[in-house]
């Protein structure tokens, strides 16, 4: 009788331990599984707030490269606006000069030159204006990436508005000794704003003058600096032969805030900014080729 209730006991303090074990384990279960689910709300807010803060820093940094261009630029743009200014004092100088004596031919002649240097100086300054204003701002309240506005589109005449960030990085190009050749095989056109295609180019041309070595080479014959702009219809081709861009980096070229750049000269915006427009409004995508030493090829496939 005393093994029976020794043995009852065991088994009924095993049963109950069994239970107990069981209710702890249910426990640990649930509480585990509170915890995975917190744990992984957590982490989604960590990687949302990550996401805010990384699309707030491309934001303000490409307000930062447009400034920091404008900067670069506005040297080339005053110096390009002094020749024709004075041009047309120069001339409406001889014009006094000619009607004072009654030389009518001569003074049409300096009416026209001074009016022809008149109009050099207001394309310019459209071309700066066009550049440094925010254009029309669409009812949208902001777009779907941070770092672009939504503007107005309208039908893009491509070589007309590629020609006009050549323009405005004339003086940059001349300094370099770098020739700049737009080619048109046809009347090529798309559907956007003109500032989102000055913002692609003037990046493009600006880094493919900045590929060239400041310092001429003294050993042998320098090489013709050139860029070379192929528009064709649904396709763009951005070359130049200058120091190119190493392979180990090529992966890397349109990510935001990577640049092989001193910090004071690049901000690792701009081959990004130009990707989100290509592929946002242009509905197309940007590739690089490049060969260090050689060149590089920026090719750009776009909706008419």
């Amino acid at each position: 009788m005393a093994y029976f209730i020794i043995f009852f006991l065991i088994i009924s303090i095993g049963w109950l331990s069994n239970r107990e074990l069981k209710k702890v384990g249910k426990e640990k279960a649930r509480l585990e599984n509170e915890l995975a689910v917190k744990r992984a709300i957590f982490e989604a807010k960590i990687l949302e707030r990550a996401e805010q803060i990384k699309q707030y820093r491309i934001k303000h940094a490409s307000r930062l490269e447009r400034s920091a261009e404008f900067g670069r630029l506005s040297e080339g743009l005053f110096h390009d606006l002094m020749n024709p200014l004075t041009a047309v004092a120069l001339h409406v100088e001889e014009l006094d000069k000619k009607i004072d004596s009654s030389h009518a031919h001569d003074a049409a002649s300096h009416i026209k030159k001074a009016v022809s240097a008149s109009g050099r100086m207001a394309e310019f300054i459209k071309n700066i204006r066009s550049y440094i204003q925010t254009e029309k701002i669409s009812d949208a309240t902001s777009s779907t990436y941070a770092s672009i506005p939504i503007l107005q589109h309208k039908k893009c005449d491509l070589e007309h508005e590629i020609q006009t960030a050549v323009d405005l990085l004339s003086y940059k190009a001349r300094q370099a000794n770098v020739t700049v050749t737009i080619t048109c095989s046809a009347s090529c056109y798309t559907h956007t704003s003109p500032m989102y295609i000055h913002q692609v180019f003037l990046n493009l041309i600006a880094n493919a003058i900045e590929s060239y070595p400041k310092v001429e080479s003294s050993a042998g014959v320098e090489k013709v600096r050139t860029i070379d702009i192929n528009i064709a219809p649904s396709k763009i081709t951005v070359t130049d032969n200058g120091s190119g861009i190493p392979k180990e980096y090529l992966p890397h070229v349109f990510k935001p805030f990577f640049t092989t750049k001193p910090t004071h000269e690049g901000t690792g915006i701009g081959l990004h900014t130009a990707r989100e427009i290509v592929e946002n409004n242009f509905r197309g995508k940007i590739e690089v080729e490049s060969v260090a030493g050689v060149g590089t090829t920026f090719t750009i496939t776009y909706r008419p």
